[in-house]
């Protein structure tokens, strides 16, 4: 059976380690359930038809519950789930708060909204990267590359960790100039585009080039203001996101993206080289009784 306590001490010291942030500690306690389940109740109280549909361990925002599939023995994989659920258990703030990690929920005249579901995805599962050392995992490599544009463009490379797990809405008038300073509600607008990109969180068919553009207008924000943001950083995940594979960019994005590449590389003196990177070098999926 997994030590949940190894895990979570590993969550709170690695979260530490990346940020600086010691009172960040604080806030992963041990009051969180975690239950194992029989392959039946796992797959009952999942929804799933079968285990290889099934999400492996999934958390229940109610009763602020990760549920996780009784095994003899646990891999890596397992373990990077167990993580991932951890993370949304510790940043719940939903009833008292309506904030969940990134996601945040209110009311507009009587009617329930919710919003950042998708962002919060990738941040659940950028944090869960970091601190499990095997990659970011379970979701598109290109929300990976789109998140850590979000969190350079408003430079909150580490800050972003104490947003996931505050209590107070994130997506502010603030935020909104710092992402933006020429152009109103921009990431408003970036929210709730992304939102379009996971089909639990869709209101509307996703607009992979609008999204991008509502980015690079973002960037030429800084750019013309002269913010001193990690531009070496931006110019890697673009190059990164037009080259994965898994996205049909529209030719005037192409162009914007050639341009702002360009300008960022004559203005700063930077560029990106590729290295060719094996994805299996830091993964071990081989059966673990807790290895960290």
């Amino acid at each position: 059976m997994i030590n949940t306590n190894d895990i979570i001490n590993k969550i709170k010291f690695e979260i530490v380690n990346y940020t600086g942030y010691e009172s960040l500690s604080e806030i992963i306690t041990n009051n969180i359930n975690i239950i194992f389940l029989d392959t039946d109740e796992f797959l009952k109280l999942s929804g799933a038809k079968s285990l290889s549909e099934g999400p492996g361990a999934f958390h229940k925002r109610e009763n602020n519950t990760v549920y996780m599939l009784k095994k003899d023995t646990y891999d890596n994989h397992d373990i990077h789930k167990i993580i991932h659920e951890l993370l949304h258990a510790y940043s719940n703030h939903y009833y008292n708060y309506g904030k969940e990690g990134f996601q945040v929920s209110g009311y507009v005249e009587n009617r329930l909204i919710s919003v950042g579901g998708a962002i919060n995805e990738a941040a659940t599962e950028y944090l869960t990267s970091i601190i499990s050392g095997d990659g970011f995992r379970g979701y598109p490599d290109e929300m990976k590359y789109i998140f850590e544009l979000l969190i350079n463009i408003l430079n909150i490379k580490y800050d972003f960790v104490k947003i996931y797990f505050q209590k107070e809405n994130w997506i502010t008038d603030e935020m909104n100039k710092k992402f933006n300073s020429s152009k109103n509600n921009q990431l408003d607008e970036f929210i709730l585009e992304f939102d379009n990109r996971l089909l639990m969180y869709r209101k509307k068919d996703f607009d992979f080039n609008k999204m991008m553009s509502i980015l690079l207008d973002a960037i030429q924000d800084k750019v013309i203001n002269s913010i001193n943001i990690d531009y070496e950083s931006i110019i890697r995940n673009l190059y990164l996101l037009r080259n994965c594979g898994l996205v049909d960019f529209n030719q005037d994005i192409l162009s914007k993206i050639d341009y702002i590449t360009y300008e960022l590389e004559k203005l700063y003196n930077i560029s990106y080289i590729p290295t060719n990177r094996n994805n299996s070098d830091n993964k071990n999926d081989g059966t673990i009784k807790m290895t960290f």
